[in-house]
């Protein structure tokens, strides 16, 4: 398993670093994210469209899955409104594996990005309980339809959506209205 992500964090949180390190697909350059670094403290992480800590979570898994990056510190003013990130490196870094190994056991559930999903409506008015993170994912949905939006834009980690998916769609909650 890579883990250049964390060890380049890691190196310039030590360091006292101010900036950012771009995290570059390793045959065509391309900026896929970055991590922001405010005087040797994460302060955020961005990465295919998504912010925070489920970005840094999604890249270290895009890596522990096999995909290579070209990572580049650059030294620079770091917006203090990019602060989004309180937990501590150390705390990340340790739910990482944890969270490495539940992605992998939900990608085999996972929908196909171009289906569009809706909640029932008439799952509304049951009484079926629901759990706090299928009740977040029904916001969500309320917004976005197509699955691949619903990752996208949900707060949730990936495997939590697949799991929430999972257990909406067990509940007859889920409806799906267009199969491309």
């Amino acid at each position: 398993m890579s883990e250049e992500i964390l060890k380049s964090i890691e190196e310039q949180l030590i360091l006292g670093f101010t900036g950012k390190i771009n995290i570059l697909e390793k045959e065509t350059k391309q900026l896929l994210g970055a991590a922001y670094i405010i005087a040797g403290k994460l302060a955020n992480f961005k990465f295919l469209e998504v912010e925070g800590i489920k970005a840094f979570y999604n890249a270290c898994i895009e890596e522990k899955n096999g995909k290579l990056f070209d990572l580049i510190s650059e030294p620079e003013l770091i917006d203090v409104r990019e602060n989004k990130i309180q937990q501590p490196f150390s705390v990340l870094k340790r739910k990482m594996y944890d969270i490495a190994d539940k992605y992998e056991m939900s990608k085999i559930n996972k929908p196909p990005g171009h289906l569009k999903i809706i909640v029932e409506p008439g799952f509304i008015t049951t009484e079926q309980e629901v759990n706090s993170l299928e009740y977040s994912l029904m916001c969500t949905i309320s917004d976005y339809s197509l699955v691949s939006d619903i990752y996208k834009k949900s707060n949730l980690l990936d495997y939590e959506i697949t799991n929430a998916l999972v257990g909406l769609r067990k509940k007859n909650a889920l409806k799906v209205v267009q199969h491309k």
